[in-house]
């Protein structure tokens, strides 16, 4: 009898331990199956992660592009990054769908998404034409061409009946007194139409007796719809590539990009300052009293691309791709000819290239896992 038990009390031990045995190893393979799990979920997230981060870089340097990326190999990895144009919260925005692989293909594939809103460019409400402002633009636009119809940022195309007025005012009466050729889209028909820049002008390409909810805007901000002292903050702090505040002409770094805020003092008068080479952006040029005066304003090289929101501004001996501004009802009277060779053209991809940055800085960019 003492045999008998001791072999079976043997039998439990071995049967007890490996029981035990078994259990252990199978803890640490669901452990060990966890955590690989875990792993793949974690890269497959921080995959999309930076195809978003990507993505948005690229939308920062090109607000046009939509092509987004398709198993693009990265960390080891691949990511598909798709972009849409929507609205969020009431808002104009980029949705960017960023997917993450880990494992591509495989039965131990896991996948995971990062979403982002980017805040698009826009067009500002008071850009009504390529030139707007409350005052007379009778000799402001000398004998330049300009054009309100949609330009592209290559200037190699017009997007059909999208533009604008060649010339608004709040003015009564516009007179286009030194020949200039003024083109632009009329809403008057159905579609829209596009007028070619011609002289004498078609009168549907000029608004007169604008009117504004709020009253003429004084401030760039305002101009632009944005909280007070949005634009200097960017320029100050460069929160966009490219962005300065200065106050006096030497100070300013070229080629001009992001948002250059000019703000001098009261009454200032600026001759024949050039804006370098191939200027780009946001350009602001303001007083306390919006009273700052630009008088024959060039660039070394090429148009502007943009939007100039500026006091006043007279002798715009320069070609600018965008849109003109101009805060001071007051604005300038004269002879002023000699600029047949210059153009302003209308562009809303230009412009919208040129607030996205900004826009980003106001709305910021919100991001769903």
């Amino acid at each position: 009898m003492g045999g008998r038990a001791l072999i079976v009390t043997l039998l439990g031990i071995m049967l007890l331990s490996a029981s035990v045995f078994y259990s252990i190893t199978r803890s640490s393979a669901d452990l060990m199956k966890n955590v690989d799990q875990y792993y793949s979920r974690q890269s497959a997230q921080n995959i999309a992660q930076s195809g978003a981060n990507l993505a948005i870089q690229r939308l920062s340097t090109d607000q046009t592009w939509r092509q987004g990326y398709t198993l693009m190999s990265m960390f080891g990895g691949n990511v598909t990054v798709r972009l849409v144009d929507t609205t969020f919260k009431s808002k104009q925005v980029v949705k960017i769908v960023s997917t993450g692989f880990c494992d591509y293909g495989k039965s131990s594939e896991r996948r995971e998404t990062s979403t982002a809103y980017v805040p698009s460019g826009f067009v500002p409400p008071v850009v009504r034409g390529s030139i707007t402002a409350f005052g007379p633009l009778d000799d402001t636009i000398s004998d330049m061409l300009i054009d309100g119809r949609n330009w592209n940022y290559a200037m190699t195309a017009v997007t059909s009946s999208s533009g604008v007025f060649a010339v608004s005012t709040g003015a009564a009466v516009f007179v286009n007194t030194q020949s200039a050729k003024l083109g632009g889209t009329t809403y008057t028909t159905t579609p829209a139409t596009d007028i070619v820049p011609a002289f004498p002008n078609d009168v549907r390409v000029v608004e007169t007796n604008s009117s504004w909810l709020n009253g003429w805007p004084t401030t760039p901000d305002a101009a632009l719809g944005y909280p007070n002292g949005t634009l200097k903050n960017i320029a100050v702090n460069k929160l966009t590539p490219g962005s300065q505040y200065v106050t006096a002409y030497a100070q300013l770094v070229f080629p001009l990009r992001g948002v250059t805020y000019i703000e001098v003092p009261n009454g200032t008068i600026w001759t024949k300052q050039k804006l370098g080479a191939n200027p780009e952006g946001i350009l602001v040029f303001h007083s306390p009293n919006h009273d700052a005066y630009w008088n024959n304003i060039t660039t070394t090289a090429g148009p502007f691309k943009g939007l100039m929101v500026m006091d006043n501004l007279f002798h715009i001996h320069m070609d600018i791709l965008g849109g003109l501004a101009l805060l001071n009802p007051k604005t300038i009277s004269g002879k002023c000819n000699g600029n047949a060779n210059h153009y302003v053209r209308y562009s809303t991809e230009t412009i919208q290239k040129a607030t996205q940055s900004s826009m980003q800085i106001v709305d910021g960019i919100s991001w769903y896992e």
